[in-house]
C-alpha cells in the first residue's frame, strides 16, 4: 500500500520521487537490515536482525520492489548487526550475526541457511564489516567492540575460505567503538579501517598491512556519540572521504576531506540532521556525483543530501517515515536503473521500502 508521493526538485540533472510503502509490519524490533540477493535469481533480498525475538529474517525480492518473508532463524541472543558475503566460496551468500559472538550461517543458495561456527569476541557490537584484509581473495570480517572494561577498537576475524575464520585479533586502544567501516584510504591496494567510538567522540582509522594487520591508529576529533560511517570521494579529487553521522543532540553530520595519506582534514558540517543512526552512500539523482540518506530517530524522517561533487552537499530533503528508522540500506529493488532505500523501523516494528522514480 502506497502512503505517500513526495517530490523533490533536483536541477537539471532529474527529479527524485519517492513513493513509500510498508513492505512488512510485524518484524519484533528490528535492528539492522542489510540487503544482497540470497536466492540466486538476480534479485535483491533483505535480511533483518530482528533483536526483540532474537532472530533474523530473510525477506525474498520480487524484482519490483515488493518483498515477502520467506524465513526465520533463532540467534539464541539479541543480534544487532550484520554482514553478508560468500565466505566459503560456492558462489552463495552468506550471513554472519554478530552480538556477544559471531556466529556464522552459509547460504543454501535458496534463500534458507545453516549455522555453521560461532567465534567470542567478548564484546558488545553493533557494526560488522566484510573484507579482504590480507589480499588472499578470502572475505575476512571486522567487528567493532561496543565495551567499556578493555580498550580494543575492533577485533578481525580472518576468513579461511571454507566458511571458518580464525581466532580473532585486536586492534585500536578506544572504548565504546560504534561503527567500523573498510576501504583503501591511502590507495596502496590494500583495506584500512575507519572506526567511530563514543569514548573519545572520535573517529580513528587504522591503516592496512596487506597481511591482516594493521598499524598504529590516528585519531580525529569529532563531535559527540557518532554512529555511522561512509566512505566515497565527495569532492572528485581521486581521495576518499567520510560522511559521519552522530546521535547526539545538534551534532548532526560531519564531512572529513581524505589526503594522499590516509589521513582526513577540512571538515564540514551539517547541523540540520539530529539523531541519526545510519548512512547509506549512492548516486539516488543520477548526477555521476555521489549522495548520501541519513537515519533520524527524533524525527521519524530519513534526509537526502544531493551532492554537488566538490564535497559540499545541497539542503537536504525529508521523507517521512515509521518511528525510530534506525537502520538503511540501499540498492536498485525493482529493477529501474534507480538507487532505491529500505529503513528498519525499530519501535515500530516494519520495513519500510521508498522506491525512486527518478525522472
Amino acid at each position: 500500500m502506497f502512503m505517500f508521493l513526495n517530490l523533490v526538485s533536483v536541477g537539471s540533472n532529474c527529479s527524485v520521487l519517492y513513493r513509500s510503502k510498508t513492505v512488512y509490519n510485524t518484524v519484533h524490533e528490528p535492528r539492522h537490515i542489510v540487503s544482497n540477493d540470497f536466492n540466486n535469481d538476480g534479485k535483491l533480498d533483505f535480511v533483518v536482525a530482528t533483536f526483540g525475538d532474537e532472530h533474523f529474517s530473510i525477506f525474498l525480492g520480487s524484482g519490483n520492489g515488493s518483498f515477502q518473508l520467506y524465513a526465520s532463524y533463532a540467534t539464541n541472543v539479541e543480534p544487532t548487526a550484520i554482514t553478508t558475503g560468500d565466505f566459503n566460496k560456492d558462489g552463495k551468500m552468506d550471513v554472519a550475526i554478530n552480538n556477544f559472538y559471531v556466529s556464522i550461517w552459509l547460504g543454501n543458495g535458496d534463500g534458507t541457511f545453516q549455522k555453521y561456527g560461532q567465534y567470542h569476541t567478548n564484546a558488545w557490537s553493533y557494526s560488522m564489516i566484510t573484507s579482504d584484509f590480507n589480499n588472499d581473495r578470502i572475505l575476512d570480517l571486522a567487528i567493532a567492540n561496543y565495551t567499556f572494561h578493555n580498550k580494543t577498537s575492533v577485533t578481525v576475524l580472518l576468513g579461511k575460505g571454507d566458511g571458518s575464520f580464525s581466532s580473532g585479533i585486536n586492534y585500536g586502544n578506544s572504548e565504546s567503538s560504534y561503527c567500523v567501516i573498510s576501504d583503501d584510504f591511502n590507495n596502496d591496494n590494500k583495506q584500512d579501517l575507519a572506526i567511530c567510538n563514543h569514548d573519545p567522540h572520535c573517529i580513528t582509522v587504522l591503516l592496512g598491512k596487506g597481511d591482516g594487520s594493521f598499524g598504529n591508529q590516528k585519531e580525529y576529533i569529532t563531535h559527540p556519540y557518532p554512529t555511522s560511517m561512509v566512505s566515497g570521494d565527495f569532492n572528485l579529487d581521486n581521495k576518499l572521504d567520510l560522511v559521519v553521522a552522530h546521535v547526539g543532540w545538534e551534532t548532526g553530520i560531519v564531512v572529513l576531506f581524505g589526503d594522499d595519506n590516509g589521513g582526513f582534514s577540512k571538515t564540514e558540517l551539517y547541523r540540520n540532521v539530529m539523531g541519526s543512526l545510519s548512512l547509506t552512500v549512492g548516486d539516488f539523482n543520477n548526477d555521476e556525483k555521489l549522495d548520501f540518506v541519513a537515519s533520524s530517530i527524533y524525527g521519524n524522517v530519513i534526509s537526502m543530501f544531493f551532492g554537488n561533487g566538490n564535497g559540499a552537499f545541497q539542503n537536504h530533503q525529508e521523507f517521512n517515515t515509521a518511528d525510530y528508522s534506525g537502520s538503511l540500506t540501499s540498492g536498485d529493488f525493482n529493477y529501474d536503473g534507480k538507487l532505491d532505500i529500505a529503513t528498519a523501523n525499530y519501535l515500530n516494528q516494519s520495513i519500510t521500502v521508498f522506491l525512486n522514480s527518478c525522472h
